[in-house]
């Protein structure tokens, strides 16, 4: 599934009437006018433009130009694959715990640092808090 990501420029094209100058197209977000203006690029002498645009939340985007909805898309904080990527890392990836201060690091398959947290732990029990 096509989807944007937050403060990630998202680029499609569109189709419209072959003698129409720029469009004066209208970017919604969840059903009302969005403040972000799209950009509008004729490609050649087709009926053919790009469309890019920045989305700055997250939702359902809609693009209301040549006279009819050209695209819905939603916005999301992070990509499917990112997500699989921390569940991976998560899964497979290493930690370090540093006792003395408590700090738990969580690390990527790769080894660079996916979260850390402080750590408590006694004779009953163990837990952890996220921190970043």
């Amino acid at each position: 599934m096509l989807e944007a990501v937050i403060n990630s420029a998202f680029t499609t094209v569109v189709a419209g009437p072959d003698n129409t100058t720029t469009p004066n197209g209208v970017l919604y977000l969840n059903g009302a006018v969005s403040s972000i203006t799209p950009t509008f690029v004729h490609q050649g002498s087709t009926q053919f433009w790009s469309v890019t645009f920045t989305p700055t939340s997250t939702g359902i985007y809609s693009l209301y130009a040549f006279g009819s909805i050209q695209f819905r898309i939603p916005c999301v904080a992070k990509t499917t694959q990112q997500m699989l990527t921390d569940l991976s890392d998560e899964a497979l990836g290493s930690w370090t715990w540093d006792k003395a201060s408590g700090a738990l690091t969580l690390l990527r398959q790769n080894g660079t640092t996916l979260a850390t947290f402080t750590a408590l732990d006694d004779l009953v029990q163990a837990s952890r808090e996220r921190i970043s």
